[in-house]
């Protein structure tokens, strides 16, 4: 378990918060995917670039208010940034390279699921972006636990020190 959280709640008030929190912020992916694909219609490179950059914030910010809000424990916003920006950077890198990736299968795909080939191409993505989601939130739990236990021994050091 990410941060050794034992009690998550019941299945209801697991699946509350989950709709809460999509509900309120599910916008957001769709405004980062818009301007991404808004950068690339727009034939001028700085509305690409500032397109790009705006849909690359909003990723981040998407990632940060999850990792924030939706566990059961309450971590800083310093604890939660690092997986944020990560998971948003890879979020963008997806946006880009995965179209490109599920076009270049799509023929041995149609072979093999037919009529469903839309339905494979959607459930890759999205077991790429829950493999970030869960790297990205790891990497926020090994860091902040990191910093407690380098804090912990600076204090047991002042401790001792006369």
């Amino acid at each position: 378990r990410i941060r050794g959280v034992e009690d998550e709640g019941t299945f209801v008030q697991k699946r509350v918060n989950a709709l809460r929190f999509l509900a309120t912020l599910g916008v957001i992916p769709l405004l980062s995917v818009a301007l991404g694909a808004a950068a690339r219609l727009v034939q001028s490179p700085l509305v690409s670039v500032l397109a790009f950059i705006a849909g690359a914030l909003l990723s981040v910010l998407l990632f940060a208010t999850a990792f924030k809000f939706l566990p059961r424990v309450n971590p800083s916003w310093r604890d939660v940034m690092p997986g944020a920006v990560f998971a948003g950077a890879i979020f963008e890198v997806l946006k880009i390279v995965g179209p490109l990736y599920l076009a270049s299968g799509r023929s041995g795909r149609d072979a093999t699921f037919g009529a469903f080939a839309t339905t494979a191409g959607l459930l890759i993505s999205a077991y790429l972006l829950s493999q970030v989601t869960l790297l990205a939130a790891k990497l926020n739990a090994v860091l902040a636990e990191r910093r407690q236990s380098r804090e912990f021994s600076l204090a047991d050091r002042d401790k001792e020190a006369p």
